[in-house]
């Protein structure tokens, strides 16, 4: 009966050292995609300047108008396999502008492949009809 004992409690705690080795491979993992994908975020920031201003056109009044960095959101929210980030921009004026980069996975990294600007509605009915939520 003690052998028994012994055995289970062999089992038991091989199966927590498997989880929890296991969990921290996973945690390392999402650690390291957040950190690349706000570094390749940042990167594509960075080579979208011109002249240290982010330009986009108006849809509305079909002005190109020039949007300056000012601070990203360490947030990030998943599709599936593509995530999204937003960062903060301010026009010429100081107003701020939020911009919503939707990213995609490349073989080495992420790619921005739309940027909403002033559209946050559509993030949110994403995240309200459940094809958006935030990744932990």
């Amino acid at each position: 009966m003690v052998q028994g004992k012994s055995i289970s409690l062999a089992l038991i705690t091989t199966l927590f050292l498997i989880t929890a080795q296991i969990n921290t491979a996973h945690a390392s993992q999402m650690q390291e995609t957040k950190v690349r994908l706000q570094s390749d975020l940042q990167k594509h920031i960075y080579r979208s300047l011109v002249n240290g201003a982010f330009h986009t056109l108006d849809s509305k009044t079909g002005d190109v108008i020039a949007l300056y960095p000012h601070v990203s959101h360490p947030m990030i929210l998943q599709m599936g396999e593509y995530y999204v980030m937003c960062a903060d921009f301010r026009d010429g004026d100081g107003n701020n502008v939020d911009i919503d980069f939707y990213m995609i996975k490349k073989p080495r990294g992420y790619q921005v492949f739309r940027a909403e600007v002033n559209n946050h509605q559509l993030l949110e009915g994403l995240v309200r009809d459940g094809k958006a939520e935030l990744f932990k």
